[in-house]
């Protein structure tokens, strides 16, 4: 038969867990006292707060106002993670052509409120880039302006490249007073900003026969839709009733316009395009029907051109063989 526990024996057992859970207790608050050689004698027995973070420089404004005017507040900047905020829809044009920063300034002239202005200066990195937003940007109703080589306005807008950087600079209204801002303000940018325009030798090998106006387009990535088809240069022509485009494309050798011509024909070609024979003046280029509209693909030493969406093939032809003029003439 088991013997039964007697009181003092119980007793005893309690007393035991209660030491072991005293130890226990003081083991656990023992390890969050901080040791005695951490700190001096005349410190307190607590850890000082961290020191505050210097407050960041201000950054210097790079749109000031020219004289006469004043700025209506600080400037706003924006980089690549936070630029869709102030353009939203259009991020995606800046982004893939290099854009770095856009710094965005409000100013007037005091009791002039037609006179208020936003200037918003896109660094593009480089002068390439800069033209590339620039030329995909144009509005239909633009006005050229001389003060700088790629430049126009249109109604309460002036829009240009000045070196590595594409500037907009918008207006309230269309008024007069605002149109001297727009300019008084883009001279002050100029000044402060000292730059050289872009050397752009593919625009010389666009004919000027038959060019609608405007200036042509580049698109530093994904041209025509094929992505390893960079800096590409398009413009737009009218020849008889139809519109079409022709472009160009610099590469490093001949082989290397051979090739990206070879891979752009594969491209399309898979995409639904037929081979057709080719132009009796240009038996090297190769004439496609792309879904109805006419291609034709051809290589001129390191460049490779071609026209684009023409809706017949008289025009295709005729606009193929202007390039090809033009490319063999600007040939060493």
């Amino acid at each position: 038969m088991a013997r039964k526990t007697g009181w003092g024996e119980t007793l005893l057992g309690l007393a035991i867990l209660a030491a072991l859970a005293g130890v226990g207790t003081a083991v656990y608050f023992e390890q969050f006292r901080p040791h005695p050689a951490a700190y001096s004698a005349d410190k307190p027995d607590y850890l000082p707060p961290p020191a505050p973070r210097p407050a960041a420089a201000a950054r210097p404004s790079r749109v000031n106002p020219p004289e006469g005017m004043t700025a209506l507040g600080p400037s706003e900047y924006f980089d690549p993670d936070t630029l869709y905020e102030k353009i939203d829809g259009r991020a995606e044009l800046y982004l893939p052509a290099g854009f770095r920063s856009l710094e965005c300034r409000r100013l007037g002239i005091p009791g002039d409120e037609d006179s208020v202005v936003e200037t918003f200066l896109y660094d593009m990195g480089s002068p390439r880039s800069a033209y590339s937003v620039f030329s995909q940007q144009q509005r239909e109703d633009a006005e050229p302006r001389d003060f700088t080589r790629y430049a126009y306005l249109a109604e309460n807008a002036l829009f240009f490249c000045h070196g590595s950087y594409y500037l907009e600079i918008i207006a309230g209204t269309a008024a007069a007073s605002a149109r001297e801002a727009l300019r008084k303000a883009a001279a002050q940018v100029m000044a402060d900003l000292p730059a050289e325009p872009a050397d752009l030798p593919e625009l010389a090998r666009l004919p000027e026969a038959h060019r609608l106006a405007g200036h042509p387009r580049l698109y530093r990535t994904d041209g025509l839709g094929f992505a390893p088809l960079t800096d590409l240069f398009v413009a737009d022509y009218q020849i008889g009733e139809f519109q079409l485009s022709g472009f160009v494309c610099a590469r490093g050798s001949e082989a290397e316009a051979a090739k990206l011509a070879q891979a752009y024909q594969q491209f399309i070609m898979d995409d639904g395009a037929m081979l057709l024979p080719p132009i009796p003046e240009l038996p090297d280029a190769r004439v496609l029907d792309f879904y109805g509209t006419w291609q034709v693909l051809f290589t001129r030493g390191p460049y490779f051109a071609g026209v684009h969406q023409a809706g017949d093939r008289l025009s295709a032809e005729q606009l193929a063989l202007l390039l090809d003029r033009q490319l063999s003439e600007a040939a060493p």
